[in-house]
């Protein structure tokens, strides 16, 4: 167990783009993929109050009841534990890009949930959870737009994705 405590990654993924957690000592799924136990998010199967982090990279946009998944991660995180999750950023500008070209793109979405930083920010919040922070972040895998863009025009439209840190008080 590393020194933060236990921490638990929910949807650590079975497609070759997702990057689960490497500092995850548990790995949930609802399939067998990279995780080492096979769940579903609204109904966690661990006891209350056991996880001192919990990750959630690329996960929110598909669940049936995201107010249902956070309040199960509050539910096992510790008093002062940290939730940290990643969620596509839909104010960015290639989104509406690919929308004109090729309408059909958006269409084919797994996700079934779309967020803007004020939304996600809110349903947070109703859960119990209190902010630390908030970025617009590019991974690895993604195009990232010239530097001179952003210069320009916010981060909150030139990043695919949107990452935000809360705290269990």
């Amino acid at each position: 167990m590393s020194s933060e405590g236990l921490i638990l990654d929910v949807g650590c993924g079975y497609a070759p783009m997702h990057m689960p957690s490497k500092e995850a000592q548990i790995k949930l799924d609802i399939i067998r993929g990279k995780a080492n136990i096979i769940a579903d998010a609204h109904h966690l199967p661990f006891k209350s109050e056991i996880f001192s982090k919990v990750v959630m990279y690329e996960v929110i946009e598909h669940v049936d009841s995201p107010k249902e998944v956070l309040s199960e991660i509050y539910r096992i995180l510790k008093h002062k534990g940290i939730l940290e999750l990643t969620t596509p950023n839909i104010m960015f500008v290639g989104s509406y890009f690919w929308w004109i070209v090729k309408p059909q793109k958006l269409e084919i979405s797994e996700h079934i949930y779309g967020w803007r930083l004020p939304e996600i920010k809110n349903l947070l919040q109703k859960v119990g959870f209190r902010i630390l922070k908030i970025s617009f972040i590019d991974l690895e895998r993604f195009w990232r737009p010239a530097r001179i863009a952003r210069i320009f025009i916010l981060p909150r439209l030139t990043r695919h994705h949107l990452f935000i840190q809360a705290l269990k008080p």
